[in-house]
C-alpha cells in the first residue's frame, strides 16, 4: 500500500464496477433502486456531471449493464469533488438503469451541490483509494445493498 504525505488529497473511490479484469469490485446489478424520486436522480446525476476531470485513461469504460451505450460515451476520465472520485460513465447508470449509491456519498453530494471544481487543488489530489468502495463487495443481494442507501423520503 502506498502511503501519501498529509497534505495529499486521496479521493474515496466509488461507481468502479465489477468486470472480468476487475472482480473485486461491486456488481452495479445489486444497487438498483427504483424507488429513487425523480429529483433526487437529477440531482445527483448533476453532481457527478460536475466533477473534475484528475485522472485520465488510455481506453475507454463499458457499461456493466451491455445496454448498446457506445464506450467512447462512457468516458475515459476519473472525476472528483476532491472526497469521493468516480469514474466519467458513472452518471450514466443513474440515468438509465436506476443504479443508486451508497448513502454516505449520496448525503455528501446533496450537502455540497454547489461545490466549486475550481477551488480543488490538482497538485494535491492522489490516485483514489478504493478500500472503501471495495467493502460494498460482500454485498452480493439487493437487500444488503439497499441498507446502504439513502431513501428519497428521508
Amino acid at each position: 500500500m502506498i502511503t501519501y504525505p498529509e497534505n495529499v488529497i486521496q479521493p474515496k473511490a466509488i461507481g468502479y464496477w465489477k468486470s472480468v479484469s476487475l472482480p473485486d469490485l461491486p456488481d452495479p446489478h445489486n444497487f438498483i433502486d427504483f424507488s429513487i424520486s425523480t429529483e433526487q436522480r437529477q440531482a445527483i446525476i448533476q453532481y457527478l456531471e460536475n466533477g473534475l476531470a484528475f485522472f485520465h485513461y488510455l481506453g475507454h469504460s463499458f457499461c456493466r449493464f451491455n445496454c448498446g451505450k457506445p464506450e467512447w460515451e462512457m468516458g475515459c476520465s476519473d472525476l472528483t469533488d476532491g472526497t469521493f472520485a468516480w469514474p466519467e460513465g458513472l452518471s450514466h447508470y443513474i440515468k438509465e438503469h436506476s443504479v443508486w449509491l451508497p448513502s454516505e456519498f449520496i448525503e455528501h453530494a446533496m450537502s455540497n451541490m454547489n461545490f466549486d471544481k475550481t477551488k480543488i487543488d490538482q497538485r494535491k489530489l492522489a490516485q483514489k483509494n478504493d478500500a472503501w468502495w471495495k467493502c460494498f463487495t460482500s454485498l452480493q443481494t439487493k437487500q444488503a445493498a439497499s441498507a446502504f442507501k439513502i431513501r428519497a423520503d428521508e
